[in-house]
């Protein structure tokens, strides 16, 4: 789930004003007639939300995608209709710049018209074709650009877009697990069955509550958070802390307490271990809790003025008032990574497969259990399933949860490996037919191999098929889980075939049932990546809210959901939606900035300064 890739979204601009540069011809503002866009209108109103359209550069050339040619094509009726570019360089954005007031933003480039683009429409990929449409102005060669387009009928100007830059995560099934000795998440181990104990989460967080001016923590201050991770089975890997400050006062004097505060607390943490750990302080003012304290307050006003006029009000008898809620938000959130211990340390492969042979063989199943998990880790650990291959476990009903690990676990390390894994879970099956995590693990494997048609499976009996595991005893919410993916897999194969109505169906189905169902972070960025792409990004605004909205938010979660609004208005003059911004500038203010990076430069847009309130907190904050 960490592999990223860029997806160009649409967002239409609102003020036409007038240009004083060449315009080509092209009718403008109130000099277009309300019938000259009528078709644009049309087309545009009826356009499937599954089509997308947007610029790519390659070199000096630049060109127009789009994902339905059909479409495009049909917006285009007449001669004289097609599109041209408006080139436009960040430096017109720069913090104490005034801002372009034409309806040109920089430079437009000669308009390409109905003929040129349906003989430049080329296939590239599939569900994709491209047609030139300009070139980079040599003036403008070494700068930071965006291509924001103008689609025009009879040269008369229909629509204006910019395109801005949506940070995005391939989406997947909501993660069913598999069952080793208990039931595993695919990706990190961690277990997702609510029945199991939680003990093995790989990731953990902590809340630190800070004394004011106090910077020193000892080791007997953080020693209920060690003592509550129970390393058993794991070592600390990384300690991270997201350190914050109440906001009044200097923020450099805050920003030095904070580090203080942070490494003192890493230290006596790292006190309790042995071996490396890689640590991480972050430091901030937490606005983000402030501006949400002060929300329907007599001081909610204070939201509306610039943090260094906050500064000003709280140094008086203001901040004196607000201390008890001051108070509050200084505090640090510790994120503590762990990773396995490796056992047997000192014994090669060939041996601690004797080890298992001979222990299994004296009948001790618990510790044959435990060499077995030591040997996957291994396995894991190297890529190479041949170590497990000379484990010697009968074919006997007895065995049969050692069977079950031995033959799922190479679909668990490699997913093409599904059919001999559920070739080899049949053959448990047949000795212990009752035996749960056979019966689930064979179920989990089936649904991926319908997901890509690999084999001949009914939608109708798998679902059936899903359904009976709660015989077995699998939790319902599980089961759940497995139903959900149907959906999300039908709405995957209704797409392809351009069968709307049928997926829109499945969809909303997903969006019944997701609420009912445990859902870790991954889940929640695949799920919404999932219902930008086949609903609405109103859909997965809705899922992610309550999420982003905590302090101690998942950091991904909080900057996708931001990708998918931060460029309306609308959600912008929301002083909740303030406190989401605030609360990603305390977290990760690089990644903050980054956002108003040029869309051709993985930013989202450098024009969203245009919004007033996205330009003083970008200039505070960020900067030249």
């Amino acid at each position: 789930m960490n592999i990223k890739s860029s997806l160009l979204i649409l967002f239409l601009l609102g003020s036409f004003l007038l240009s004083a540069q060449n315009d080509f011809g092209i009718k403008l503002g109130s000099d277009v007639e309300t019938s000259s866009c009528s078709h644009f209108e049309q087309v545009f109103a009826n356009k499937p939300k599954e089509i997308y359209f947007g610029t790519e550069r390659k070199g000096d050339l630049i060109y127009f995608r789009v994902t339905d040619q059909e479409w495009f094509k049909s917006l285009l009726k007449n001669k004289l209709d097609g599109i041209a570019i408006d080139v436009i360089p960040q430096d017109n954005y720069l913090c104490g710049k005034e801002l372009p007031d034409s309806h040109i933003k920089g430079t437009l480039l000669k308009p390409v018209y109905k003929a040129k683009i349906l003989k430049g429409l080329k296939k590239e990929g599939e569900n994709s074709w491209k047609v030139l449409v300009g070139r980079v102005p040599a003036h403008l060669k070494n700068k930071s650009l965006e291509f924001n387009i103008l689609f025009l009928s009879n040269k008369s100007l229909c629509k204006y877009y910019n395109i801005y830059n949506l940070e995005s995560y391939p989406w997947n099934l909501l993660d069913m697990g598999i069952y080793l000795d208990e039931l595993v998440h695919k990706n990190d181990g961690r277990i997702i069955d609510e029945e199991v104990s939680k003990k093995s989460f790989k990731t953990l967080n902590f809340t630190i509550p800070f004394e004011k001016n106090k910077s020193q923590y000892s080791p007997q201050d953080v020693k209920p958070i060690y003592d509550s991770l129970n390393l058993t089975d794991y070592k600390i890997s990384k300690i991270k802390i997201n350190a914050y400050a109440s906001v009044e006062g200097s923020k450099e004097i805050n920003d030095r307490l904070q580090n203080e505060r942070g490494k003192s607390i890493i230290a006596s943490l790292k006190s309790y271990t042995k071996g490396k750990v890689a640590t991480e302080v972050i430091t901030s003012e937490n606005w983000a809790e402030f501006f949400k304290s002060i929300q329907g307050t007599k001081n909610a006003a204070l939201g509306q003025l610039s943090k260094q006029e906050i500064k000003v009000k709280l140094a008086g008898a203001l901040g004196i008032e607000l201390e008890p809620t001051l108070s509050l938000h200084r505090k640090g959130i510790v994120t503590i990574e762990l990773s396995k211990i490796e056992r047997y340390k000192g014994m090669s492969n060939q041996e601690l497969v004797r080890t298992f042979n001979n222990t299994l063989k004296k009948g001790d199943f618990e510790n044959a259990q435990i060499i077995q998990k030591a040997l996957f880790d291994r396995s894991l650990k190297v890529s190479d399933p041949s170590v497990l291959a000379k484990m010697e476990i009968p074919k006997q009903a007895k065995y049969a949860d050692l069977n079950n690990n031995q033959a799922v676990f190479g679909y668990f390390q490699d997913a093409s490996q599904a059919f001999i894994a559920k070739g080899e879970l049949e053959e448990v099956l047949e000795v212990a037919p009752s035996n749960k995590k056979v019966k689930y693990n064979i179920t989990a494997i089936d649904i991926y191999l319908y997901r890509y048609d690999f084999e001949e499976i009914k939608e109708r009996d798998l679902k059936i098929q899903i359904r009976g595991l709660k015989k077995y005893g699998i939790n319902n919410k599980l089961i759940l889980r497995m139903l959900t993916n149907m959906d999300i897999i039908k709405a995957e194969k209704k797409r392809r075939e351009k069968k709307y109505k049928e997926k829109d169906a499945a969809v909303k189905s997903i969006k019944a049932s997701y609420k009912l169902i445990p859902l870790s972070d991954a889940d929640y960025l695949s799920l919404a990546q999932f219902l930008t792409y086949y609903d609405n990004v109103e859909s997965s605004k809705a899922l992610l809210y309550p999420i982003v909205s905590k302090v101690d938010a998942n950091e991904n979660l909080l900057f996708y959901y931001i990708n998918q609004t931060i460029v309306s208005n609308t959600m912008v003059a929301k002083n909740d939606y303030r406190v989401i911004l605030s609360n990603a500038n305390g977290q990760n203010p690089a990644r903050f900035c980054k956002l108003f990076d040029a869309s051709t430069e993985d930013g989202v847009t450098f024009q969203l300064v245009e919004n007033n309130y996205l330009r003083r907190t970008y200039c505070e904050s960020c900067g030249e």
